[in-house]
């Protein structure tokens, strides 16, 4: 039987994939459903008046947002990412947006 340990991540120090779930290829895609289901979404993008549909995942974490691209690429997908740079009001952060 296997355990995990739960690991407390700071904001400064970033959020991040254990490494376990990066190396073992049956657990990859139980990773990608989790973020998706807490961070991500589907949304219609128009291009020459024709619909086509995108998958997003969004977070802070710059070290999670590279870490997802290898997995979308692992999976033969090509991921894009754009970079935001929130200004509210007690809050100015740069977030990470990656679509396929």
């Amino acid at each position: 039987m296997h355990t995990l340990k739960c690991v407390v991540f700071s904001r400064i120090l970033g959020i991040k994939i254990p490494k376990i779930f990066l190396e073992k290829d049956s657990l990859k895609k139980f990773v990608l459903r989790g973020i998706f289901d807490t961070d991500g979404g589907i949304y219609l993008e128009n291009k020459n008046n024709k619909l086509y549909p995108r998958i997003y995942i969004t977070t802070i974490s710059k070290k999670l947002s590279e870490q997802l691209i290898k997995l979308f690429e692992s999976f033969g997908l090509r991921p894009t990412v754009y970079s935001q740079l929130y200004n509210k009001k007690f809050n100015r952060q740069r977030s990470y947006i990656i679509t396929i």
